[in-house]
């Protein structure tokens, strides 16, 4: 049984798919054979029965725009991974406006001396609000990418300070 196989039941917004890119296949032949290598394995994916728009491709730490035309021709869903962008110094409210109709999922994490899955306090200032007017506009899923209870307290009461007026959810058992 596969992982999707497995996770269906929990009725997932997306599966996010992280393609791995050499770093040294930014000339011309490079990229278009890693872009054919791609294509061939999000090939084998849909064959196995899975929907192109419940994938959502992850920016990682390379040019996302090496993967447009991809996402385009396949019609693929994205998660913006605003710390990946931020850390690697990207205009990540420019990706969003890209992007904007095709992103499934937003990843929030911090930043600090080229660190990242920090708590959100961690974060820059100048990064702050302009994350915090994104995510105001946003109707997808969000997601926390922190590793320790100790980095998720101080990223949710970040986010506490910016959406006091949002209304929580009743938890169901």
């Amino acid at each position: 049984m596969g992982v999707i196989e497995l996770t269906s039941p929990l009725a997932p917004t997306a599966y996010t798919l992280h393609i791995p890119c050499n770093p040294q296949p930014y000339e011309r032949d490079g990229i278009k054979s890693w872009q054919d290598c791609v294509l061939k394995n999000l090939e084998k994916i849909f064959a196995a029965g899975i929907a192109a728009e419940s994938i959502a491709i992850e920016n990682l730490d390379y040019r996302f725009d090496l993967l447009n035309d991809i996402i385009d021709e396949l019609n693929l869903s994205v998660c913006l991974d605003f710390g990946h962008l931020i850390a690697n110094e990207y205009d990540f409210q420019a990706l969003f406006n890209q992007y904007v109709d095709r992103t499934a999922i937003i990843h929030l994490h911090g930043v600090q001396s080229g660190h990242d899955h920090l708590a959100l306090n961690k974060l820059a200032d100048q990064f702050i609000q302009p994350l915090v007017s994104i995510l105001k506009r946003f109707t997808g899923s969000v997601c926390i990418e922190v590793f320790a209870f100790d980095d998720l307290k101080p990223s949710l009461a970040l986010l506490e300070r910016y959406f006091k007026t949002v209304q929580r959810a009743p938890v169901s058992e």
